[in-house]
């Protein structure tokens, strides 16, 4: 199940109706009135099949989005520059010059589940983590 936290306050604004102040998210009337909307960050939190332990976390910062994706004991990255890869095709993770966006939108990812008490948590060391057990496939499809 994913979090919709907008979904409440877009409700609310849409009919008029006083939104609750203990409500986390806010209203995207604006979105949908075609006006950009001032987010820094936007939080994405899929739930999807906890059954089979497969659930995903995101981040979007300007152009780059950051999927973790967490499958039991596993965890895989891709970050992709949705600005020129609309696609999702090009998954930059493995590409040490995007390491520090990586670390900063892991970092960012992190802290948001801590503050608000996620079940789930993800190492310090994912990112390290992730490309020890995967830079050796990517390198295999490359060649």
């Amino acid at each position: 199940m994913a979090k919709n936290v907008y979904v409440f306050p877009t409700l609310c604004e849409y009919l008029d109706i006083k939104r609750p102040k203990i409500l986390s998210g806010v209203s995207l009337m604006d979105a949908i009135a075609g006006k950009k909307i001032d987010r820094e960050v936007i939080y994405i939190q899929f739930d999807g099949n906890g059954a089979r332990s497969n659930f995903q976390r995101c981040a979007i910062m300007g152009d780059y989005k950051l999927i973790v994706d967490i499958f039991k004991d596993e965890v895989f990255l891709e970050l992709y520059d949705i600005g020129k890869d609309v696609q999702e095709q090009n998954n930059l993770a493995f590409e040490l010059q995007y390491e520090p966006i990586v670390i900063k939108m892991v970092d960012f990812i992190r802290e948001h589940m801590k503050s608000t008490k996620d079940l789930l948590e993800i190492s310090s060391n994912v990112y390290q983590d992730f490309l020890n057990s995967y830079g050796q496939l990517r390198n295999r499809r490359e060649e």
